[in-house]
């Protein structure tokens, strides 16, 4: 029986690909399933293949990452798809955030943190570059007092604090001395105030309105 992780790449440069394909095919718990060119094709190999993860570009021909995920998660809600993206592409992560991405990795990133990636978003967690989340940061001059503006509680900015560090709902509720189900009460809370449809959502909110320190 194969239990490998199976794991597919949607991206329009073949030489990008190959270089992901090298890292993946050394691994023991993960395997390529398939590939994909654009969006189009990604989403008509998930109607024939088995894949549990999607390494998806933002920015393909016929069909882009946002598109594509989009489809993809209305089709097969069980799919996991981590963006891969370049600095320039800030402007697209909230789009893909709504489309169901559940983490952001830097299309430069080495493979430790592709591996980390993998790791975190098949176990249930989110996942966002390191160097991305430090620009993120760094290049954020907005002031906005949105603990005000959102109605954020101090037990809220602390389970942000603790989402930002890429732990899942089990993990925060062990930190925080509390039991899940308040932490899961808390994050329904976050959702509904912010507009956003996951945790990693609530990490970029986090982010954009300084609400937590890396």
């Amino acid at each position: 029986m194969n239990s490998k992780i199976k794991i597919a790449i949607a991206d329009d440069h073949e030489l990008f690909r190959e270089g992901v394909k090298q890292i993946i095919e050394k691994l023991d718990e993960f395997e390529i399933a398939g590939e994909a060119s654009n969006g189009k094709e990604m989403l008509k190999l998930c109607s024939l293949i088995d894949i549990h993860i999607i390494l998806m570009d933002i920015s393909m021909p016929e069909m882009d990452g946002i598109q594509a995920t989009t489809e993809i998660m209305k089709q097969y809600p069980d799919k996991l798809v981590i963006a891969l993206t370049m600095f320039g592409d800030q402007k697209y992560y909230h789009d893909m955030i709504q489309a169901g991405a559940k983490g952001f990795i830097l299309k430069k990133s080495g493979r430790i943190e592709l591996i980390n990636a993998l790791q975190a978003v098949h176990s249930g967690k989110s996942y966002i570059s390191q160097e991305l989340l430090q620009n993120m940061i760094l290049g954020n001059k907005k002031d906005i007092s949105a603990i005000e503006k959102f109605n954020i509680t101090e037990r809220e900015i602390d389970i942000l604090r603790e989402l930002c560090t890429g732990k899942n709902q089990s993990e925060i509720a062990d930190g925080l001395f509390i039991s899940q189900r308040t932490v899961q009460n808390h994050v329904s809370n976050l959702l509904e105030k912010t507009g956003y449809k996951n945790s990693i959502g609530l990490v970029m909110f986090a982010i954009k309105n300084k609400l937590v320190e890396l």
